[in-house]
């Protein structure tokens, strides 16, 4: 999506932040070639991706990390890679994400801010 319509997904993710600029937290599921990876936008934001990779996990190896720079202008966000739970397999990263919103939303998001 990122890549075919950068400039629809920009707009959208501006007409988001500006629609919840009251939201402390906003919450962005994000799906490229089948695997889905959650952003929690909090001016810093955080990603979650539970697909095990050998090295380091950097922000600029997603797509989505410069559209939201882009979107978010004059705002510069951070980008924090957070460790959470790491699929064995490649099928469990929609309900791995599902697990991290639900964490978030009943759990964590006092203790991340």
């Amino acid at each position: 999506m990122c890549r075919e319509m950068r400039a629809e997904v920009e707009e959208h993710i501006r007409t988001m932040v500006r629609y919840h600029h009251d939201k402390e937290f906003i919450l962005a599921p994000y799906c490229v070639d089948g695997h889905w990876t959650l952003f929690i936008i909090v001016v810093k934001e955080y990603i979650l991706d539970s697909l095990f990779k050998e090295g380091n996990k950097n922000p600029s190896h997603y797509r989505l990390t410069s559209v939201f720079e882009r979107a978010l202008l004059p705002i510069k966000p951070t980008f924090d890679m957070v460790n959470c739970n790491q699929q064995a397999e490649t099928l469990e990263c929609g309900y791995i994400l599902l697990q991290s919103m639900f964490d978030f939303l009943n759990v964590y998001q006092i203790a991340i801010s």
